[in-house]
């Protein structure tokens, strides 16, 4: 169960950090994409844990998340605070859209509940997937393909 959480957060934090900044037009080499996702799962996981420990309801560690991501875009991907902010800001909205509009409807239409889906064997990581249908999609467009979507070069001009 401890390896299948830190897989699903590594894969989530290599999908955020070419998600988040590529949309931006940042492309960051795969050493470092997976440099920033070794460090964002241990981090994850480490403070999912405290909570559970803790008995807080895992809602307000979205915070501590965002925070540490663009610490990681900072420091490790090497970018500004401003690029780094704003990665994190598309990153967590299209996390909560993947819950919300891919994992949440289908566990209610198989009628399980949230904690027991992450309480079942390999279901932890079916529920990854589910829910990052959006970064992985956006991945492919954003990293892979070289589409950037928000040129922040040229919004810059303008202001």
């Amino acid at each position: 169960m401890i390896f299948e959480r830190l897989l699903s957060a590594a894969v989530e934090g290599f999908l955020m950090s070419g998600v988040g900044l590529g949309v931006l037009g940042i492309r960051l080499k795969i050493v470092k994409l997976i440099a920033i996702a070794f460090l964002y799962s241990s981090f994850v996981y480490g403070i999912r844990e405290t909570y559970m420990l803790l008995g807080i309801k895992l809602g307000t560690h979205l915070f501590f998340v965002m925070i540490f991501m663009v610490v990681l875009f900072k420091y490790i991907g090497k970018q500004s605070i401003l690029d780094g902010v704003l990665a994190t800001l598309i990153n967590i909205a299209v996390v909560l859209f993947g819950e919300t509009v891919f994992l949440i409807p289908f566990l209610t239409y198989l009628g399980i509940d949230v904690n027991k889906l992450f309480a079942l064997p390999h279901a932890f990581l079916i529920g990854t997937v589910i829910y990052l249908l959006p970064l992985i999609l956006l991945f492919v467009v954003v990293y892979i393909k070289k589409i950037t979507l928000i040129n922040i070069n040229i919004l810059a001009e303008n202001i």
